[in-house]
């Protein structure tokens, strides 16, 4: 297992956000690891996990240039608008050949709700996606808006870290709610596997980025951790 985490998180510098998700996957909670990387030349090592059980997929795409830590991903682009994109790639990991090219072509032209069953994510917060892709780089005013409203959040939501470097205890998942039930026993199920894992040092600094309060800016979406005076932050619990 060393190894394809040696792979994945120094080789290939994913973001260690997906760390947790991949612990779930080795422990077979999750069916699919989906990662996308920047396309830096290097190779991906499939015969190394081939070696362990897993089948990948590899598929070049366009993620629009991020703000707020905001991209879209798409098969294709517009003559003249490269400028607007940079070219990535996506690993599609499964046990299961079969189910690889399903869900790729879900997740590449749209198909929301089967591409988030394949990676494990609660119903109610695949149904939720739109509303918050709809809001593009303004994504986190959806979250703010939720807070004000509820009163709470809970730290098993806080998908946040991602946007400072952090590690984030839900993975990559988008949580219809900060105080949904799903998305926390989601979240619960990635920490108690990485725990369970022994990776006891990285379980608290997954609940210690997840207390973290965070800042958001309702006029243009910026997200912080910094401190903010002129801003009421999230408080995670």
């Amino acid at each position: 297992m060393n190894d394809l985490i040696h792979h994945l998180f120094t080789f290939h510098k994913v973001q260690l956000s997906v760390f947790p998700e991949f612990i779930s996957f080795l422990r077979g909670r999750k069916r699919i690891l989906r990662i996308v990387i920047d396309d830096n030349g290097k190779s991906f090592n499939t015969p190394l996990f081939l070696k362990n059980g897993f089948h990948v997929n590899e598929v070049e795409l366009f993620c629009s240039k991020q703000k707020n830590s905001f991209g879209s991903l798409v098969p294709q682009i517009v003559e003249g608008n490269e400028d607007n994109y940079s070219k990535v790639k996506m690993f599609s990991i499964s046990k299961f050949k079969v189910e690889l090219k399903d869900f790729e072509k879900a997740e590449l032209y749209g198909d929301v709700e089967k591409a988030g069953e394949y990676l494990g994510y609660p119903i109610c917060c695949i149904k939720n996606i739109s509303n918050i892709n709809i809001l593009k780089e303004m994504w986190a005013n959806f979250y703010l808006k939720d807070y004000t409203k509820m009163k709470n959040a809970n730290l098993f939501t806080n998908r946040f870290p991602i946007t400072w470097g952090g590690m984030s205890i839900i993975g990559e998942l988008f949580p219809c709610s900060l105080t949904c039930k799903n998305a926390i026993e989601y979240g619960k199920g990635l920490h108690n596997d990485v725990k369970s894992f022994g990776y006891s040092k990285i379980s608290e600094t997954l609940i210690s980025h997840a207390k973290t309060p965070i800042y958001i800016d309702p006029i243009n979406g910026n997200i912080t951790k910094i401190k903010d005076t002129q801003l009421k932050p999230i408080i995670f619990t």
